[in-house]
């Protein structure tokens, strides 16, 4: 975050200063021309002042807790390498499809035996 914000500074404080003074306009002039030609580097020179700030309150926030992610170490899975993370859900994803697929073939075979009830015996005593 240091380095960031001297690079801030110098960039506010000395390098735009001189390339106004170099290209011999003033500063506002300078402003105007970054913004009608290069808007993005404009914007984020405007917004120095408030994205700094941000970044610096994060920084601090993990600054803070560098205890907290020294315990991450102490997590029992923490030695298990991360392409176990992808077996976790392709097995129980397999067994579902397999099991799915039983299932079926089960449904299937339940529906093709003859059914229990003879169908010309009552055709014939509706008659």
């Amino acid at each position: 975050m240091d380095t960031v914000q001297s690079m801030a500074d110098e960039l506010t404080g000395k390098a735009l200063p001189a390339l106004a003074a170099q290209l011999k306009v003033t500063p506002d002039q300078l402003g105007q021309s970054l913004a009608a030609n290069f808007p993005a580097v404009a914007t984020g020179v405007s917004q120095l002042g408030t994205v700094l700030p941000r970044f610096q309150a994060l920084v601090s926030g993990v600054e803070q807790n560098t205890a907290n992610f020294r315990l991450a170490d102490s997590i029992p899975t923490a030695s298990t390498p991360t392409t176990l993370l992808h077996w976790l859900f392709v097995i129980p994803a397999f067994v579902l499809v397999i099991s799915g697929g039983a299932g079926l073939l089960a449904g299937r075979r339940v529906g093709t035996r003859t059914p229990a009830v003879d169908y010309d015996v009552l055709a014939r005593s509706s008659t």
